[in-house]
């Protein structure tokens, strides 16, 4: 069987740590905080294990935690969900971003990153044999050119993908670009996967806004986030992604064929605490 040596490659992200490994260094390629543990999610987590929680759950998340998620997104990201239907717990953002493409996309459909991007994101498009596009952010004013996304897009264009704050440049989407943005995609039927994990780290006089809130129906757009960057807990993979029922039915399946569920004893726990540590987090 011959293999494409180019699909299955290490991310840098990985080497990079690797070699950070080998001479004690200071690792600045992962996204990993040295904030330490929130004591009341650490206190939870064990009671959860010591409870014996420790067994399958349900594929799509627990109840509790999409309630929560869901008034999460309706207060800070002005998405007004109907029904925990649209909304799929995964093992992290990226098993979320994973099993979005998987689920929705076909062989060399057409997904477009804003360059510099998240190494996962193009060794995920790569890897399921899609195919990546090209938009360059401006490094001189971290702008980019709405000529160039409406020259980019062909009839294989099926999706964009928008993170902001960026990883990694840090570069935050103000809300003239994302209407640009979805304009160009709504007459175009691409549709907006967002990558919204670093949405709490804003500084200065920047403001997150969400793609989806720009989306009347919330037809459009495929919201994607979790918890590993603002409660530091980068190991318990608890992410979810936020879309119409449809979509979140067929992203389900494929994150239960791979994944199963997210980690029992964090998404018991979590959804009792983490909107207060979010308000404590932002207050900081």
């Amino acid at each position: 069987m011959k293999m494409n040596k180019y699909k299955f490659l290490q991310s840098e992200i990985r080497n990079m740590s690797l070699e950070c490994e080998k001479v004690s260094g200071i690792n600045l390629s992962q996204g990993v905080s040295n904030r330490k543990l929130n004591n009341i999610l650490q206190s939870h987590a064990i009671k959860s294990i010591k409870n014996g929680y420790n067994q399958y759950s349900r594929y799509d998340g627990i109840e509790k935690l999409k309630l929560a998620i869901k008034n999460k997104l309706l207060r800070f990201n002005k998405l007004d969900y109907k029904s925990l239907d649209n909304i799929v717990v995964t093992s992290g953002a990226t098993g979320a971003f994973y099993s979005t493409l998987k689920a929705l996309f076909s062989k060399k459909d057409e997904v477009i990153l804003f360059e510099p991007f998240y190494g996962y994101h193009l060794n995920t498009i790569i890897a399921l044999d899609l195919v990546p596009k090209f938009l360059t952010i401006n490094l001189d004013n971290f702008k980019f050119h709405e000529e160039d996304l409406i020259n980019i897009i062909n009839v294989n264009t099926k999706a964009i993908v928008l993170c902001s704050p960026s990883n990694p440049s840090g570069k935050v989407f103000s809300k003239k670009e994302i209407k640009i943005i979805s304009k160009i995609c709504n007459e175009n039927n691409i549709i907006i996967i967002t990558d919204e994990i670093y949405e709490y780290f804003i500084y200065d006089h920047y403001k997150h806004i969400s793609p989806g809130s720009l989306d009347p129906n919330l037809d459009n757009t495929i919201t994607i986030s979790g918890y590993s960057k603002t409660f530091s807990i980068t190991g318990w993979r608890i992410g979810y992604v936020a879309c119409k029922k449809e979509w979140a039915q067929l992203i389900g399946y494929v994150n239960d064929l791979i994944y199963v569920c997210a980690p029992t004893p964090f998404k018991l726990q979590l959804p009792k605490e983490f909107v207060i540590s979010i308000i404590h987090f932002t207050k900081a």
